[in-house]
């Protein structure tokens, strides 16, 4: 079922689930709040994306400092804005228009399903999603969702 939450509450959420894996690879999760508008989604489906891309910033190969999730809304096109950026590895630029797709992975462990479920959950979200990434200075991946209407 879909239900109306606050972006920054679900966020938190996430946030607190993941933070012991980040101190285990001695990083921090920061939580950067500019508007908190209310997104309707389904809940789990929609934590679990979050939660997903999160975990690959994690596993990005950032040694130190902290991966910055950040919220605000663009109320001239009525979407929340979810950014999540690390500073690790990057992603080559032959990659960019694969990691989307089904299969494909670049990691020696994994199937390569996770951005592609990443994007269907956006999508059924009527949302869309972006990868912005510099190699050897980090990724920022863009998520754009509707905000609920009162």
């Amino acid at each position: 079922p879909m239900t109306i939450v606050r972006a920054a509450t679900l966020l938190k959420e996430c946030v607190n689930k993941l933070q012991p894996l980040a101190q285990n690879k001695g990083l921090e999760l920061t939580l950067k709040v500019d508007d908190d508008p209310k997104i309707k989604v389904h809940h789990q489906s929609f934590m679990d994306a979050i939660i997903n891309v999160i975990v690959n910033a994690l596993e990005s190969g950032q040694r130190t400092g902290s991966i910055e999730i950040s919220l605000s809304s663009l109320s001239e096109k009525k979407m929340a804005q979810i950014q999540i950026s690390d500073k690790g590895k990057g992603i080559p630029d032959e990659y960019k228009d694969k990691i989307f797709q089904p299969f494909f992975t670049t990691k020696s462990k994994g199937h390569g399903l996770g951005l592609a479920i990443v994007k269907k959950i956006i999508t059924q979200h009527n949302g869309t999603i972006t990868i912005r990434s510099h190699k050897k200075e980090g990724s920022t991946f863009t998520i754009y969702i509707p905000i609920a209407a009162d």
